[in-house]
């Protein structure tokens, strides 16, 4: 065998594995089972908060590192300027 066969044998065993496992979780997540539990209206609004409650978050962390990410672009502009100016 060469080595280009060695590799292709290597790859396509990897990825039957790794769509085997993909295959897995896929049955394992959308598999009808049956489950014996209430959920009252108090349930849907309860996640429903807790969606809102992630992205309000988010959009915390984001609003207080702003500046943080936005100065990460503007030092890679301003050292495009610096070196264009020095040309």
């Amino acid at each position: 065998m060469c080595i280009q066969t060695k590799l292709f044998v290597i790859i396509d065993t990897s990825m039957k594995i790794k769509y085997l496992i993909f295959l897995t979780c896929l049955y394992v997540v959308f598999a009808p089972t049956y489950s014996y539990a209430y959920l009252d209206p108090g349930t849907g609004s309860i996640i429903i908060q807790a969606i809102v409650a992630f992205f309000a978050a988010v959009g915390g962390v984001c609003s207080l590192y702003w500046r943080k990410i936005t100065s990460i672009f503007k030092r890679k502009s301003d050292k495009k300027d610096h070196i264009d100016k020095d040309k």
